[in-house]
């Protein structure tokens, strides 16, 4: 049994918002005033007392529910939100597993061959740093969540918005390498990159300096490399962390269903 399920379920009436959200919103209350509820017998009040008080700083007003709703319906949790909702059924799930996998295999394959790194982007070894320290966060939240099952209300979120601005900073580095990378050539070797298929017709007609074409050439190898791989390290970024969200978002739906339960 629940000693605060009734005003927990007061809030819940006056969320107007949809799920997971709202089961999120009454999962950190629950664990706001179950903290508050503990300082007071750690302050000398017995149960009964304790209980009153930590419900008396949790009667929130109509203007705070409000407050509540305008925090948390921002566009990037609606977005995050439908995701989630397109994602439920398991039709819909394999249908996404085999776009990515369309997406990120000739990649991989690609990025797997030995003469791969040969002619490699200097910009590369930021990406595969963001990478390790993504999958360093993972393998923490993985753990936690599937392996001990610690299903802190705290902690269990933690992590995941820094896989987000490591998805993030993977495709800035990726667009940022790739300009930095093409303004490093020649004057006349930038014409022609922006332009390949000008430095082919104008060699086959009047060659052009070899050291042009072999910049170029140099240019186009390293540059493709680079945003492959920034293209499929930002995709598997963010598989990952949607993965954890998804996975949360279960846990804190069937905590706070509980949570309201007499």
């Amino acid at each position: 049994m629940n000693r605060f399920s009734p005003i927990l379920k007061r809030i819940n009436e006056k969320l107007e918002l949809p799920q997971p959200i709202r089961s999120r919103i009454i999962y950190e209350i629950s664990a706001d005033i179950n903290d508050l509820y503990e300082y007071y017998r750690l302050k000398g009040f017995e149960e009964e007392e304790a209980i009153r008080k930590a419900k008396e700083k949790f009667e929130i007003s109509d203007a705070a529910v409000s407050q509540l709703i305008q925090i948390h319906n921002t566009n990037f949790r609606k977005l995050v939100t439908k995701l989630s909702d397109r994602t439920q059924s398991l039709w819909e799930r394999v249908f996404l597993i085999l776009i990515l996998l369309i997406i990120l295999l000739p990649s991989l394959i690609i990025i797997l061959t030995s003469d791969f790194f040969e002619n490699s982007s200097i910009f590369l070894w930021p990406m595969f740093i963001l990478t390790g320290f993504a999958l360093i966060i993972f393998i923490k939240k993985f753990y936690r969540l599937f392996i001990i099952k610690n299903h802190n209300t705290k902690k269990m979120r933690s992590g995941l918005p820094v896989l987000l601005i490591l998805a993030g900073s993977s495709f800035f580095t990726t667009v940022c390498g790739y300009f930095i990378e093409l303004y490093t050539l020649e004057t006349e070797a930038i014409l022609y990159a922006n332009n390949f298929f000008l430095l082919l017709i104008l060699n086959m007609g009047n060659p052009i300096e070899k050291g042009i074409v072999d910049q170029v050439s140099s240019w186009l190898i390293r540059s493709s490399a680079m945003v492959m791989t920034g293209i499929a390290i930002t995709i598997i970024i963010l598989v990952l962390w949607f993965f954890l969200e998804q996975k949360i978002e279960r846990i804190e739906k069937i905590e706070a269903n509980a949570l309201l339960v007499d």
